[in-house]
């Protein structure tokens, strides 16, 4: 059975970009602050690396699901410490759009699969 190649696809490159982001934005600031938006940004990559290489539509779509979820959830809390000043999140947000964007989009190419 043949396995994609996920570090060719778009959605893993921005989820990696993202994840250097958000590497780079909290590198000053201490522990408590900085290991939840860290954690919620491995887990979007590792989320999207399984939906891609993902064989089971049912699968693949609740792998999506729950990193879409995931991202909201990501961006709430990057905007907390962003008004508080503590992080630039302009970048992370852009890059937490274009993620949400593409996984709508492989949803539509999904969906005309069926």
């Amino acid at each position: 059975m043949h396995v994609p190649n996920f570090r060719t696809n778009v959605m893993y490159d921005r989820a990696t970009d993202l994840l250097y982001e958000v590497y780079c934005d909290t590198e000053n600031l201490d522990q408590s602050h900085a290991m939840p938006l860290r954690k919620y940004a491995l887990y979007i990559v590792r989320k999207i690396t399984s939906a891609i290489i993902e064989h089971n539509k049912k699968k693949k779509c609740k792998l999506l699901n729950e990193v879409k979820g995931q991202i909201v959830a990501f961006r709430d809390e990057s905007y907390e410490l962003y008004q508080v000043g503590l992080i630039d999140g302009y970048m992370i947000d852009d890059i937490a759009e274009q993620l949400l964007k593409l996984i709508n989009y492989q949803f539509k190419k999904m969906r005309k699969e069926i």
